[in-house]
């Protein structure tokens, strides 16, 4: 078995529970780190964890499309962008598979700090096939660092199914 074989393996039997409960809408909530020395005000991952997460997902969009998810950039075309601040992607618009584009950011702008979102994000997916990409991001986010990120599902937070 291939090391994306075994990554997709682990990640269906991680997101299971998760997909059957949240397959129309996903919604987080992101923790920035709060007075600690030496960190930037709305830092949420660290450059470490971040690039953990950017490998995470690298790794599951290349399966989700091994798997013939067509997986597109926030607006439905183009490509999902990976960045050293942010992960936006959609399903694809020319196959009328693509709703609310799905965005994680690393860190929280001061406009997000201030308003009363906070770092709140959600990204209503009605069940296309890309909701299954955002659900695994989520689920290696949520592994990567449970304290920065709190995950909703429909019977609890990502925190009460796998912990």
């Amino acid at each position: 078995m291939s090391s994306l074989q075994r990554v997709a393996t682990e990640l269906a039997e991680l997101t299971a529970e998760y997909n059957k409960q949240a397959s129309v809408q996903h919604s987080w909530e992101l923790h920035p780190v709060l007075d600690e020395p030496g960190v930037p005000e709305g830092v949420v991952f660290d450059a470490a964890e971040w690039g953990k997460i950017l490998t995470a997902a690298r790794k599951i969009i290349k399966q989700a499309e091994r798997d013939g998810i067509s997986i597109k950039g926030p607006s439905g075309t183009g490509n999902p962008e990976l960045n050293s601040e942010f992960i936006a992607l959609n399903g694809d618009g020319r196959l009328n598979q693509s709703a609310e584009t799905f965005r994680l950011v690393r860190t929280l702008d001061a406009k997000m700090l201030l308003s009363r979102m906070g770092g709140s994000g959600w990204c209503k997916t009605k069940g296309y096939p890309y909701g299954k990409v955002v659900v695994s991001i989520l689920v290696a986010a949520f592994r990567i660092n449970d304290d920065a990120i709190s995950v909703q599902a429909a019977s609890g937070t990502l925190s009460d199914i796998y912990k």
